[in-house]
């Protein structure tokens, strides 16, 4: 199948608009051993840079949270538009950053943040060190205590390496079926042996004991700022009395 193209219009004309007009003129397929053409005329309209390269959006690569807050609260514009060949202001630009950043469906962008997170993997490497993510919840249900979720994180290497120093847990998702919890760590202890870290979380949902979890945390190197994401076993949820 082949499609020609022949542009039209006096592109001097119309630089200042930054469009240019394009006519796709004939469209020729083979069907079994017969021939058959058909035409196809219209006109499009599709964006230019008449600025060139240079006037091109920064890229920035956002953080999950940032990603999550801005398809939750309808702000993708906030986000740096993916494509450096559209137009800051072009007419698109709110569609194409929901469908990049948020998942397919437009009409539910939660759900696209949900299957960003579930692919997160479960080991990374970090300066030639493997970690992984332990994780255990429970709700307590002693008299006078708070019966909200909580959890322990436990940061690990694989191998026994020390686990690098300027990385920390800086975010926490925690996800039961199509329910998401945000939040941060209350606090953060490095233990001995070094190749362990411990990060817990208080004041969660009263999600259902036995439930199944999945955790994901966002690690973050307080020296270059570089942000990774990690995500932990299926966790049930625990009673203790």
């Amino acid at each position: 199948m082949t499609l020609e193209k022949a542009a039209t219009g006096d592109r001097n004309n119309r630089s200042s608009h930054g469009l240019i007009e394009i006519e796709v003129c004939k469209l020729e397929s083979t069907v079994m051993d017969g021939k058959w053409k058909h035409a196809i005329a219209f006109t499009g309209l599709v964006p230019l840079l008449a600025a060139g390269v240079g006037d091109a959006e920064p890229l920035r690569q956002p953080s999950l949270s940032e990603i999550i807050a801005a398809c939750r609260d309808g702000q993708t514009a906030s986000l740096p538009l993916p494509y450096t060949d559209v137009p800051a202001n072009h007419w698109s630009r709110p569609a194409l950053s929901e469908i990049y950043y948020c998942g397919a469906d437009r009409l539910d962008p939660e759900r696209g943040v949900l299957t960003r997170l579930l692919s997160t993997p479960d080991t990374i490497a970090i300066e030639g060190r493997e970690i992984r993510l332990d994780v255990f919840l429970w709700r307590d249900f002693m008299p006078m205590a708070d019966t909200k979720l909580q959890g322990t994180l436990t940061l690990r290497t694989l191998h026994g390496d020390r686990l690098p120093d300027n990385v920390e847990i800086d975010r926490v998702w925690l996800v039961n079926g199509d329910r998401v919890w945000e939040t941060q760590p209350t606090g953060e202890e490095r233990n001995n042996p070094p190749e362990l870290n411990e990060a817990i979380v208080r004041r969660g949902p009263t999600w259902e004991v036995g439930s199944s979890v999945e955790t994901v945390v966002q690690l973050r190197d307080r020296v270059t700022g570089q942000t990774y994401l990690l995500k932990g076993a299926n966790a049930v949820i625990e009673a203790t009395y």
